[in-house]
């Protein structure tokens, strides 16, 4: 499933009438930043490009565990990641 039909399925409309606004808000920020850095780093003759989700993803993986980078590559999409990766033992009693 595609990130935007998780949103869809598990949206609650008036939580994300609140919410929007904010997205927005974080949204400009965030482009007028990396635009802003952008801008700096051409003043020194470098170029840049914004990484999309897979790439991401990829340098994430390639700063926190270099070793594990290596090793493992990810798949062409991200959305192929959908089980779990930490289940509830069997029999496992709620911690009060």
């Amino acid at each position: 499933m595609t990130r935007a039909g998780w949103r869809v399925r598990f949206r609650s409309s008036r939580r994300d009438m609140v919410e929007e606004p904010r997205r927005e808000a974080a949204q400009r920020q965030l482009r007028f930043r990396c635009e802003d850095v952008a801008r700096q780093l051409a003043r020194c003759g470098l170029g840049v490009r914004r990484l999309g989700d897979l790439e991401l993803a990829q340098l994430f993986l390639a700063c926190w565990s270099p070793e594990r980078a290596r090793a493992q590559r990810f798949r062409q999409q991200l959305d192929d990641y959908t089980t779990l990766a930490v289940r509830a033992a069997r029999g496992a009693q709620a911690v009060n």
